[in-house]
């Protein structure tokens, strides 16, 4: 579901949209082959209530002020690349103010605004992104399940890291102090601060590819079959575009990548998803 959202926030999608699928284009990632393969599956019922597949509640954040401030420096027609390649005074998410940037008015209300349909979802894990605007949607959102399913942040659901200081996280510290709902148990205690954003280096597209398929990897051994994750826009793009392999009978299939299921996350957008894992080697045989 796509809550309403701003004039200059759908046209700021559509712009990082079309540079982050270029660069995957460029990159050769769109048809990865992995091993395992992390299939992605049409949203049957039937087939969802098999014990071999995985229903995901993909969650991005709400608004945060760095999306604010984008939309804001767009509409005055500054134009910057959100790719992690443009270090310029005028692109807005390498400025200090927005180090792990909270949630605006709009964002909170977007995030509250996806109950009613969360309350017809039953997860049981919530997972969310130690990132302010990512874990502040997950307790916003999914407030009805707090005491009820784990609530766990971790790492590797983060934003792509590196350059852009609003996908730098607060300490630990500040994380559990800020969410005490949250099972940080998955969380590395380190320095105080972000020990894996780095101020010059970029992470690059395919080491976040490979941190959301190890993400998938992960989910694979742990017991619960229906999980909600929120987490963010670029890392959306690149699981469902370069990480996740279609099935014959997938949503969107045939589609060209970054349409459909596999389009650009908006603002507090949630979207439900059905994967299975098949080995390489089985998955070559069929």
């Amino acid at each position: 579901m796509a809550p309403h959202a701003p004039t200059a926030a759908h046209a700021s999608n559509a712009i990082e949209s079309a540079q982050h699928l270029a660069h995957l284009r460029e990159l050769g990632l769109i048809g990865t082959r992995r091993n395992p393969a992390v299939v992605l599956l049409a949203d049957d019922p039937a087939r969802a209530a098999s014990p071999t597949v995985w229903k995901l509640h993909l969650v991005r954040h709400g608004q945060g002020f760095h999306n604010l401030l984008g939309d804001e420096y767009r509409e005055r027609g500054v134009q910057f690349s959100a790719r992690g390649d443009d270090r310029s005074a005028s692109n807005p998410y390498v400025r200090p103010e927005v180090w792990d940037p909270p949630l605006t008015a709009l964002g909170r209300q977007q995030a509250k605004a996806l109950r009613p349909a969360a309350r017809a979802l039953a997860p049981q894990l919530v997972l969310t992104s130690p990132l302010s605007r990512a874990a502040s949607t997950a307790v916003l959102a999914f407030t009805h399940l707090l005491g009820t399913v784990p609530f766990m942040a971790i790492e590797a659901a983060r934003e792509q890291m590196g350059v852009h200081t609003c996908d730098a996280r607060n300490p630990l510290d500040d994380l559990r102090r800020d969410f005490p709902q949250l099972d940080c148990s998955q969380m590395a205690d380190g320095p105080d601060d972000d020990a894996l954003w780095s101020a010059t280096e970029r992470e690059t597209p395919a080491a976040v590819c490979e941190r959301a398929h190890q993400l998938m990897l992960w989910l694979r051994a742990r017991p619960e079959r229906e999980v909600a994750i929120a987490t963010h826009s670029a890392f959306l793009f690149m699981l469902l575009n370069a990480v996740l392999e279609p099935d014959g009978d997938a949503p969107d299939g045939g589609a060209p990548a970054g349409e459909g299921v596999r389009a650009w996350f908006a603002t507090g957008e949630m979207r439900t998803i059905c994967i299975s894992f098949v080995d390489r080697d089985e998955r070559e045989r069929q």
